[in-house]
C-alpha cells in the first residue's frame, strides 16, 4: 500500500514539473511572438537608431578679400585622418596598440602623441592643446595634409586600419597676392575651447561644435560669427565594430560669408616691403647720441584714406607666417610667437604697440597753442636748452636756431620752442601741483584729437594709449604709493641709491604734476603713449581740413574713425 502511494506521488510530481516546463516554453513563445511580430517594427527601429551615428560636416569658412576682390584668405582641400575611438575600443586587447603603431608609421606622428590626441580634455593625463575637445562620438583628427597615396592606401585596406577614417576636409590657405603677409590684420584660427563650447550651448548656438576652429585674432576673430558658416550632418549606419554599412540622410550645411575689407593688396605689399627695408636700414645706421647703431627692433606703417578713415594698408614688424596655425601649431612655434627675444611677433604694433610719440606730437601741440592764445606770428627762442627748476631740458644734439615761429619750429623739430609753450601754460593755469582739475590746453587738445582712447577700428585687442595728465598721475600715485613708501621706510639690502632716493620722493609727492611733467608732455615724452593707428588718424584730421589753426575759429567737427 505504501509502495503504491509513493508511485502515485512520483507521478504527480512529474506531471507538475512537465506542466511547469510547458508553461515556461509557452511564455517564451508568446514573448518571442510579441517581440518579433507584434512589437517587432518598434524594436527594429530602436535597434537601427542605436546603430546610426551622426557625423559633423564642417562648413567651408568664408573668404576674406581686399577691396578689389583679391583673395587674402581662402580654403584648400586636405586629406585628414581621424580615429573612431568607439571602434578602437572594441578591438581585441593588444590589437589597438598595433593599429596605433601602424598608423604612426604611416603618417609620421609618434604613437604617444596620437594617444594623447585621443584623450578627452579634462580626462586624467590629458594635455591642453593636444587633447580632444569635441564630441565623444566624433572621430578625432590626428593628421592633416596627409599625402594622397597614404590616404588612399588606408581607404583601400580597411582590414589593416579598422578604426581609421580618411576624408578630404577644408583648411585655411593664404594666397598672398603680390607677396603680402598681413598676418596681424587677417588673424588665425585654433580649436574651440571647452568654455566656448559651454557658452555656445547656453546660447543655443548651433554654428559651432567640438571640432570647430574659431577666429583668434584679426578679422578672423572680429567677424568669426559670419565667417564660420553652419555645419552639416551626415547620418551613417554602422555595425558593432563601427564600420559604415550604409549612409542615411544628409543635412547640408552652409558656407560662411565672404568678408570684403578696405585693404588694397598691392599697396599692402609695398608698405610691408618698405617697412622691412626701413628697419634694416635703421639697424645699419649709426646713432650719434648713443654711439651705437639704432636698435630698430619693431615698427608699424599705416596708409589711411584721410577723408574717410578707411585703412588701405597696415603693416607690423616683426611678423609671422599665418600658415603655422593651419593644422595645429607646435609648442616650439608658439613659444617663438610670444618670445620677447624674437620681438613678440604675435603683437600687432599697428593697434597694440604703445610708444612715446616724440616729435610726431608737435603738430598737435601747435594746434593746441594756436587755439589758446598763440598766433602764427608768435616768435620764441629755440635755444640749446631750457631751464626748469634745477634741470636743463636740452634740444636734440643741443642745436639752437634763434627766435623762430611755429613753421620753423616744426621744420627743425625744436624741443625748447615747445618746452616754453608747455611751461607757459603750466605757469598761468596749473602751477598748483595738487590741483587735478587745473586747465591744461595742450592735454585737452590731445584728447580732442582722439588720443587716450581706442579709435574703434573693427579689430580685436586695440590698445587705448595713455594721456599722462594730472588725473592719471594722481591715480598712478595712489596705486603705487604703498609699494614705494615701503621701500623708502625699509629699503631692501640690494636697493640702489637711485631707487632709495626715488622711493622717498615718490612717497612724499609722487602725485604732484610739476613743470617738468608739462614740458615733457609738450614734446611727446614722459608717460604719454600712443598707438601708430592713433597717430595716423590724428594726422588724417590735419590733412582732411577738419582741424583749423585759425586762432579765432579753431574747432574740430570730428576726426575720422579708422575702419575697414
Amino acid at each position: 500500500m505504501h509502495a503504491l502511494t509513493g508511485v502515485r506521488r512520483s507521478r504527480l510530481r512529474l506531471i507538475v514539473i512537465q506542466c511547469l516546463v510547458l508553461s515556461l516554453f509557452a511564455t517564451l513563445m508568446v514573448r518571442l511572438w510579441y517581440l518579433q511580430v507584434d512589437g517587432g517594427e518598434a524594436y527594429q527601429a530602436r535597434a537601427e537608431s542605436q546603430s546610426v551615428r551622426e557625423i559633423v560636416l564642417q562648413p567651408d569658412r568664408g573668404l576674406i578679400v581686399d577691396a578689389q576682390g583679391r583673395s587674402l584668405v581662402a580654403n584648400r582641400s586636405s586629406w585628414v585622418l581621424s580615429v573612431d575611438r568607439t571602434t578602437l575600443g572594441k578591438l581585441p586587447e593588444g590589437e589597438s596598440d598595433t593599429l596605433l603603431r601602424r598608423l604612426s608609421k604611416a603618417v609620421g606622428v609618434k604613437a604617444k602623441r596620437i594617444r594623447a590626441m585621443l584623450l578627452d580634455c579634462g580626462q586624467s593625463g590629458s594635455v591642453a592643446g593636444t587633447c580632444w575637445n569635441g564630441s565623444p562620438y566624433q572621430p578625432v583628427p590626428i593628421a592633416q595634409d596627409v599625402d594622397q597615396d597614404v590616404a588612399l592606401r588606408i581607404l583601400e585596406q580597411p582590414e589593416d586600419y579598422p578604426a581609421v577614417i580618411a576624408q578630404q576636409q577644408s583648411l585655411r590657405s593664404y594666397p598672398q597676392p603680390f607677396g603680402i603677409n598681413a598676418a596681424h590684420l587677417l588673424g588665425y584660427l585654433s580649436p574651440i575651447t571647452e568654455g566656448e563650447m559651454e557658452a555656445a550651448e547656453e546660447e543655443n548656438d548651433t554654428s559651432v561644435n567640438g571640432a570647430s576652429r574659431v577666429g583668434r585674432a584679426g578679422v578672423e576673430k572680429q567677424y568669426d560669427k559670419w565667417l564660420r558658416g553652419m555645419p552639416g550632418y551626415q547620418r551613417v549606419e554602422v555595425d558593432s565594430m563601427g564600420r559604415v554599412l550604409r549612409e542615411h540622410s544628409v543635412d547640408e550645411g552652409s558656407p560662411g560669408d565672404t568678408l570684403v575689407t578696405s585693404l588694397d593688396a598691392q599697396v599692402q605689399a609695398v608698405v610691408e616691403q618698405q617697412l622691412a627695408q626701413t628697419i634694416e636700414t635703421a639697424r645699419a645706421t649709426h646713432d650719434s647720441v648713443t654711439g651705437k647703431n639704432y636698435v630698430a627692433d619693431s615698427g608699424a606703417a599705416i596708409v589711411l584714406e584721410a577723408d574717410t578713415g578707411r585703412i588701405v594698408a597696415a603693416a607690423s614688424q616683426p611678423t609671422y607666417d599665418p600658415e603655422v596655425w593651419v593644422g595645429g601649431i607646435s609648442e616650439k612655434q608658439l613659444e617663438q610667437l610670444y618670445s620677447e627675444a624674437a620681438g613678440t611677433p604675435l603683437l600687432s604694433r599697428v593697434t597694440q604697440g604703445q610708444f612715446a610719440p616724440g616729435s610726431t606730437w608737435k603738430p598737435f601741440m601747435t594746434a593746441g597753442a594756436l587755439t589758446n592764445g598763440y598766433s602764427p606770428d608768435t616768435r620764441l627762442a629755440c635755444s640749446s636748452s631750457f631751464q626748469v627748476g634745477n634741470r636743463a631740458f636740452k634740444n636734440y644734439e643741443s642745436g639752437a636756431y634763434g627766435s623762430i615761429g611755429f613753421d620753423r619750429a616744426l621744420e627743425v623739430s625744436c624741443n625748447t620752442f615747445f618746452y616754453r609753450i608747455g611751461y607757459d601754460f603750466w605757469q598761468r593755469m596749473g602751477s598748483d601741483v595738487a590741483d587735478v582739475n587745473a586747465k591744461d590746453p595742450l592735454v585737452q587738445e590731445a584728447k580732442d584729437f582722439g588720443f587716450g582712447k581706442r579709435t574703434g577700428l573693427d579689430l580685436p585687442g586695440e590698445a587705448s594709449g595713455r594721456i599722462a595728465d594730472r588725473k592719471w598721475k594722481k591715480a598712478y600715485y595712489e596705486s603705487q604709493k604703498d609699494y614705494y613708501c615701503d621701500i623708502a621706510d625699509d629699503p631692501p639690502p640690494d636697493a640702489s641709491d637711485f631707487l632709495k632716493r626715488f622711493a622717498r620722493e615718490f612717497c612724499i609727492e609722487g602725485y604732484a604734476y610739476r613743470a617738468g611733467d608739462a614740458v615733457n608732455f609738450a614734446i611727446g615724452q614722459g608717460d604719454t603713449i600712443v598707438t601708430p593707428l592713433q597717430l595716423a588718424r590724428a594726422y588724417a584730421a590735419l590733412v582732411n581740413g577738419e582741424c583749423s589753426t585759425n586762432p579765432a575759429s579753431a574747432r574740430r567737427s570730428s576726426t575720422p574713425t579708422a575702419t575697414w
